[in-house]
């Protein structure tokens, strides 16, 4: 199970980067005239992060939402710093947050819940969020969210859910 909540923490980070490195050329919700001190402080806390300096890029982001609070990267930013971090509670609101700014995050965000809820021992709250994500049309975790709701079904002693769940992803995904 250990090995399990280090590769859940480890792909929780890199969801949370990949978001970083997506979200410049989706939706912006940046206003015009606060985005560039905005953005520059995001890019320092992103800096920081990658230089595992966490407070410091914690201030950063927190820097970057003072100019505008609704600034997806800085959430995110903060979110992958909260994960690094081991402060899961932090991440959920941050993903929180996320939603409540731009509910087109919803999918990405509750696979990444499932991942945290599961990793903080909340097994019905994880099935909850990836059950969430599978009702998507296109689900960009959709194997992901079947073997791990698996998981989290297993963890809770139901097998059959959790058997049906593993010949789900199989039938879907064969490779």
């Amino acid at each position: 199970m250990n090995n399990f909540k280090e590769k859940t923490r480890y792909r929780c980070i890199i969801l949370l980067v990949c978001l970083l490195l997506i979200i410049p050329y989706g939706i912006s919700v940046v206003s015009a005239s606060s985005s560039s001190s905005s953005s520059e402080w995001v890019d320092t806390g992103n800096q920081l992060f990658k230089k595992e300096q966490y407070d410091a890029a914690i201030d950063s982001y927190n820097r970057a939402l003072e100019y505008n609070p609704k600034n997806i990267d800085a959430w995110v930013g903060k979110g992958a710093v909260f994960v690094a971090t081991g402060d899961y509670d932090a991440t959920l609101n941050a993903f929180d947050e996320i939603e409540r700014i731009d509910p087109d995050y919803s999918e990405i965000i509750s696979c990444d819940r499932g991942l945290i809820n599961f990793q903080l021992g909340r097994y019905e709250q994880s099935i909850m969020a990836y059950n969430h994500a599978l009702s998507f049309t296109v689900s960009h975790c959709g194997k992901d969210a079947l073997i791990n709701n698996g998981i989290a079904f297993e963890a809770l002693g139901r097998y059959k859910e959790a058997l049906s769940l593993y010949d789900k992803a199989i039938a879907l995904y064969p490779q």
